[in-house]
């Protein structure tokens, strides 16, 4: 009979930066209310792992951008909010 090796896993903690964009679909009385949900209520961000596994995300701090900086400097995956409405 073959045993498996039991490999002790150990909880490892950082940081992370990231600057993206993130798509999203929500069902809203209209798209003002649409907006108020992707600005007010998100809580938290779910990352699943390429094997399925979760990561557990603590702690967030963010601001979510509803207008781009203009200028000479442009910051990588960052553009004005845009939302629209199923007719």
């Amino acid at each position: 009979m073959l045993r498996k090796k039991v490999v002790k896993m150990k909880e490892s903690y950082g940081n992370i930066s990231f600057a993206g964009t993130a798509s999203f679909s929500t069902k809203a009385e209209d798209k003002d209310k649409a907006t108020d949900i992707v600005f007010e209520d998100i809580e938290g961000i779910e990352l699943v792992l390429k094997d399925g596994s979760k990561v557990e995300i603590s702690e967030i701090n963010w601001d979510l951008i509803s207008e781009a900086r203009r200028g000479n400097v442009e910051i990588a995956n960052v553009g004005d909010f845009w939302i629209t409405e199923e007719k």
